[in-house]
């Protein structure tokens, strides 16, 4: 079992006991889920790292590498939470949150969990790196200009 799959177990039996208990093989069970997301972080830590930088020295590197697997592992491990976890009574997104921009993003989180100071430093956290991740994983904005009506599917030109 690796330090995933250890520290997944460990949440998972803390937060909703009973559904581990009822795992037909939980060691199995979690460590699969530990190589699920170490494959994962692996991955989304490559496209938060970026391509090296012209010039940086290796301690730059090393942190900027380091970093990069920090926030991965944040963003992984927090969509891999039981599924209890998951469901406790928590605010209703509105339907267009996703289309709201960061601020006002971040202003709707302040709001829904002004009663709860902890989560919401963790639900903002989270809307950071997932802006982070995006502006990674986003063409720049001179490739998306570039493009003709031909090379855009029908669904970037409605």
């Amino acid at each position: 079992m690796n330090r995933y799959a250890t520290m997944l177990k460990d949440q998972w039996t803390q937060a909703d006991p009973e559904m581990v208990a009822s795992l037909e093989d939980p060691e199995t069970y979690f460590s699969q889920l530990g190589e699920q997301a170490a494959e994962q972080v692996a991955d989304l830590s490559l496209n938060l790292a970026g391509p090296d930088k012209p010039g940086e020295e290796y301690l730059e590197k090393v942190g900027r590498l380091n970093m990069a697997r920090r926030q991965a592992e944040e963003i992984v491990l927090a969509e891999l939470q039981p599924p209890s976890y998951l469901d406790a009574d928590e605010p209703e997104e509105p339907e267009d949150f996703e289309n709201r921009s960061p601020e006002e993003q971040e202003a709707w989180i302040r709001e829904a969990y002004k009663d709860n100071p902890e989560e919401m430093e963790v639900q903002l956290r989270m809307l950071r790196d997932m802006h982070r991740y995006l502006e990674v994983m986003a063409p720049p904005a001179s490739d998306v200009e570039e493009m003709d009506e031909d090379e855009m599917g029908e669904d970037e030109l409605l």
